[in-house]
């Protein structure tokens, strides 16, 4: 089908055929008018279509760079989590947030950051922000439901525990404490038997799972899985503050704040947790052991403070005696923790390697991103199979 301007250059040409002069003058001036406006007619559509084309790539661009500046951040930030800098992790994914307010692993990672540092009701609106982006993110739903489970909050985190089941195995560790500690074996045997697949060597999926089978749960494994009791919300705040000041490395001011609160609450675990730590992390070992070892004899089962008092073990030249605590610490749940990290690393600086290299095949396999982990086990693989 032709265009209409091209049936108009045919008309006009069967009228320029004509012989009369005046006439045919007239056409030529008429068909050099017309001609002029359809070349500034194409030229301005030509000029519109530049700048609308240079605007939605700088826009495209812009967004690009914007989105490319976020999944940098919220790296950065999941690199300072695993390092345990939470505070700085916190940070950052706020930042990649700001960059790119639609980015989940950002908010994932902003809930994870503000969880580990007891902001509870904090990490669950950064969760929802989360799955309101995209409703089945298992890693938030997962932490959002470990979230209520930590609030003994059974029944709103059931749920969300089992949503989060099909893609994320940690939410298996929390469904079987759930299930104890609310009295449904039968529901929690399901999934002790999941955990001890993923693990059949793990002493705690036996004592899970006989727990369930017994249809009874013992006070010393009722201590081990269930969540504490919340502080009193004064005490709460002064503990998020003190916890503020060591992991933005401020150790020596951090120690002055746990110590006050010694004063007030001297048999309190996470007060005595909180003073070993900014006492070893400013470079007093010898002030730091006793303040764990006090942590432990009031809660056997506190993880920091083992992890605590290995290091300071370790730094003593003890590094069997050490081994030990991050032995019994691995040993507290089915997946990776600080006693994982120290025996890989207790092993690796000892070279032994055999020893090293099933605690970083783990490490690897649930922390994929970490490269120094990943270095570590290449090495380890290569001097074993040497």
């Amino acid at each position: 089908m032709k265009n209409s301007w091209q049936d108009e250059q045919q008309a006009l040409d069967a009228l320029l055929a004509q012989p009369d002069p005046i006439l045919h003058k007239s056409l030529q001036d008429a068909e050099r008018q017309r001609q002029n406006k359809r070349r500034w007619l194409f030229s301005g559509i030509a000029a519109l279509a530049l700048v609308i084309t240079v605007g939605a790539l700088s826009l495209i661009s812009s967004k690009s760079a914007r989105a490319n500046d976020a999944a940098t951040l919220s790296a950065e930030g999941w690199n300072l989590w695993q390092e345990r800098k939470l505070a700085e992790a916190e940070a950052k994914f706020a930042a990649a947030i700001e960059a790119d307010s639609q980015l989940e692993s950002a908010w994932n990672g902003l809930g994870w950051a503000r969880l580990n540092q007891g902001k509870v009701e904090e990490a669950i609106e950064a969760f929802d922000s989360c799955l309101r982006i995209s409703p089945e993110y298992p890693a938030a739903l997962n932490g959002k439901g470990q979230a209520l489970l930590g609030q003994r909050k059974y029944a709103e985190a059931e749920p969300i525990l089992l949503a989060a089941a099909p893609q994320a195995n940690a939410a298996w560790f929390g469904l079987a404490r759930l299930y104890l500690l609310t009295g449904e074996f039968e529901k929690a045997e399901v999934w002790i038997k999941k955990l001890s697949a993923l693990d059949p060597d793990k002493q705690l999926h036996q004592q899970l799972l006989d727990a369930a089978q017994a249809e009874s749960l013992s006070d010393e494994l009722r201590q081990l899985i269930e969540p504490p009791l919340q502080e009193d919300n004064e005490l709460a705040a002064q503990l998020r503050d003190a916890w503020q000041l060591h992991n933005t490395g401020q150790f020596l001011k951090g120690k002055e704040q746990f110590l006050k609160l010694k004063e007030q609450h001297p048999d309190n675990a996470a007060v005595l947790n909180g003073l070993g730590f900014c006492l070893l992390n400013s470079g007093d070992v010898t002030g730091a052991q006793p303040e764990f070892e006090a942590c432990l004899k009031l809660d056997p089962n506190a993880a920091g403070a083992m992890n605590g008092l290995a290091r300071c073990l370790q730094a003593t030249g003890k590094t069997e005696e050490a081994i030990a605590w991050w032995t019994k610490l691995d040993g507290l749940t089915p997946y990776v923790n600080a006693g994982t990290v120290g025996l890989a690393m207790a092993h690796l600086e000892a070279g032994n390697y055999k020893q090293a290299l099933p605690y970083f095949e783990r490490l690897v396999d649930e922390i994929p991103n970490n490269e120094m982990f990943k270095t570590h086990l290449k090495t380890c693989r290569e001097k074993v199979g040497s």
